[in-house]
Formats: structure tokens, sequence, C-alpha cells
């Protein structure tokens, strides 16, 4: 069962009452989309929606929606974020994710799937108050977040649906991560301005080794995350040991 058949199939299910009840009640009402006379939805798309652990917040990548009225058709979860060069979120494994939207009205039907690398539907994933518990195993693991809207005075009216893709890679010792633009570079070595980060108290421009990633040409300008291990050590620009450097965007 691919990613798109997997999902509409969770979302069947739990609707499939919900539309018999209502066929016996309206005999000509089936399940459909439209908009509510009180319950009109705003925003060209749906919205931003975010992944949250302790302090670290991600931005989901939005997939395939219906929306007012339009719809949009997208790739599946895997080949989205790899199409929005969008890298796991490094965690612990047993964390604690919850699950954060930019809007007003919160939907009503929420379906949470993980999903293979090749794809495939695995396990409808349990939420618990919007948040549930990452895998303790090692590993990247991917994610379909599929939310739709109501009517609250026929639920047998779809107003909008979504779905969000994301992915965590546990690790039972996550690096300490920081996020910046390289601005010099000098043979193997470029310096680092830090954007995002918990080394942004101690310091705000980096020395990076760049060898730790041969198989990149890293240009200035570049944004990068970088991955590290220790303190931080008091130079200038700060010295870090080195696990990672990735690039994100150019």
């Amino acid at each position: 069962m691919n990613e798109k058949e997997g999902i509409a199939l969770f979302t069947s299910v739990k609707i499939l009452g919900v539309c018999v009840l209502g066929f016996l009640m309206l005999l000509f009402t089936g399940c459909s989309q439209n908009e509510s006379t009180n319950n009109k939805l705003t925003g060209e798309k749906p919205p931003s929606t975010f992944v949250s652990i302790g302090n670290q917040v991600e931005e989901m990548i939005l997939g395939s929606y219906c929306w007012t009225n339009t719809c949009v058709d997208t790739a599946g979860t895997v080949e989205l974020l790899a199409l929005e060069g969008k890298i796991p979120v490094k965690i612990e494994g047993g964390e604690t994710i919850r699950f954060e939207m930019d809007y007003e009205v919160t939907p009503n039907e929420i379906t949470l799937v993980q999903v293979s690398e090749e794809g495939e539907v695995m396990d409808e994933v349990d939420l618990t108050n919007d948040s549930f518990i990452a895998p303790t195993e090692n590993g990247i693991y991917y994610y379909s977040y599929s939310v739709a809207w109501r009517d609250t005075e026929d639920s047998n009216v779809s107003l909008g649906d979504a779905f969000y893709a994301f992915a965590l890679e546990v690790g039972n010792e996550a690096e300490v991560t920081f996020t910046g633009i390289i601005v010099e570079i000098h043979g193997q070595t470029a310096v680092v301005k830090v954007e995002e980060g918990e080394i942004l108290k101690s310091a705000d421009r980096i020395s990076v080794n760049l060898s730790v990633n041969s198989e990149e040409r890293f240009e200035i300008g570049d944004k990068v995350r970088v991955g590290y291990e220790g303190a931080v050590r008091e130079s200038y620009p700060a010295g870090v040991d080195e696990v990672y450097v990735e690039l994100l965007t150019r």
C-alpha cells in the first residue's frame, strides 16, 4: 500500500461512521467538500504547522491539500522532503514531540502516520493532546501529519484538509547544532556567522572545519548547519569540534 492510499484509508475509516449517520439522517446528502455558511476558512492555503521538541521548533512541509476552492497535489512525504531540501530534525530517543499550528480555527480531525523510506505507510501513531513520544531506536523516521476541518453543524461537510511532512533523526547522544551563513573561507576553514543556536550565548562567529564534509564544495553566502561536540573554545572566531557540516541553502 503506497502512502497516499494508506493515508486515505486511515482517514476513510475514521469518517465512515459519520458519513453513514449523515446518510441516514439526510438521505441525499453525502460526504462533500463545500464551505459552511458560518465556518469559512481564511487564507490562500492551509496554515503553517510546526513540530516542537523542547525549545526546538521546526516548520513542517505542506503537502497535498484542498483549501476553499483550490486543491493541490504534491509528492509523498519522503520525496517531498527531499525536493524541499528539508533534513530530519535531530532529537534524542523518547522525547515528546508536540504539534503547533499558526491558525485560529483548530482542525477537528488529525491523523499521524509513519512512512517508510520507500514511501509506504507503516503505522498510525497514537496522539495524546496533539503530541507523541518519539521512537527510542536510532534511525531516521518519516511522518505524515494529516488534518481536516469539518463543518461544526454538519460533520459530513469538509471545509478543508491538508497533510504535512516531517522527519526525525533519533540518536541517543544527539549533537548540539547551530545554523549560520559562511562569511569567509580560507582553504578548508570557514567563518560562519551564527543565526540560530545555543552557541550564540558564547559567540556569534565560529571557525568551522569544512573538511568533515569533503563531498560538498562550500561557498561564501551558503547557509549551513553545523553539528559539534564538546565545549566551545574561547577564541575569535570561536572554535568547536565539528561532527558534520551540512549545506542548507545557497
